[in-house]
């Protein structure tokens, strides 16, 4: 059991051993399946947001002020990559070991092909808060944010346009899983789409507590997780 007194906003499971956690002190470790953690050594102190992994490896870690780290060996080791932004970055997604992208406070998506080292902007058209960003494959991704902001790209992340959702609420997270994709937000808020994104309908606002995460099992169910307790079960 790893005991401090920090918070930890997100953990990534590298393979059923192996996890990392990250907070506002940092970053943990576990390679015994969670029964013992131990802290990793940063070289920045700035808290940490989210984290995602690749399937070799690559990892990346983003949080306030612009913060982000990667690392080539299961999270072992963490070096600081190279951007200008100084957003509060709420959000990171691989698509391939080399390709991921971030996004955060004031319409900020960044772009790394070189799995963190460096990273440059791109233009979202959007000036309020992104909180969560996900690729369907490695031209198509969506990222949601504040008064029902949802923004897609269909190459790469060149441009990024604005899709039509019948809410203002804001949306915190959300997932894909072949054709079909899930948002979740303040107030309950659930939007769907079957078509790889193409076409969005609101399936719940209002009926249930903030929902906060999603986790996609298949491309029928979904788990969804948010305030007093909510755990909700989609199909």
């Amino acid at each position: 059991v790893y005991d401090a007194n920090q918070n930890l906003h997100d953990i990534h499971l590298i393979n059923k051993k192996t996890a990392i956690a990250v907070g506002n002190n940092g970053i943990v470790k576990s390679q015994d399946s969670g029964k013992n953690w131990k802290i990793i050594q940063t070289p920045l102190t700035e808290p940490l947001i989210a984290v995602d992994f690749s399937n070799s490896g690559y990892g990346l870690a983003v949080g306030r002020n612009g913060t982000t780290l990667f690392t080539n060996n299961d999270g072992e080791e963490w070096e600081k990559g190279s951007n200008t932004s100084s957003s509060f970055l709420r959000d990171v997604t691989f698509v391939t070991d080399n390709i991921a992208y971030a996004v955060g406070s004031a319409g900020t998506i960044l772009k790394t092909v070189n799995s963190g080292q460096s990273w440059t902007s791109q233009t979202s058209n959007h000036s309020g808060n992104l909180s969560a960003v996900n690729f369907k494959d490695a031209q198509k991704g969506f990222a949601a944010g504040g008064n029902g902001a949802l923004l897609a790209t269909v190459n790469g992340g060149t441009t990024w346009d604005k899709r039509k959702v019948k809410t203002n609420n804001g949306l915190l997270s959300l997932s894909f899983n072949k054709d079909t994709g899930t948002v979740v937000g303040f107030g309950g808020t659930i939007i769907s789409s079957k078509n790889a994104g193409e076409n969005w309908k609101i399936e719940s606002k209002g009926e249930f507590s903030h929902l906060y995460d999603i986790a996609t099992l298949d491309d029928k169910t979904s788990i969804l997780v948010g305030d007093n307790g909510t755990i909700l079960k989609k199909r």
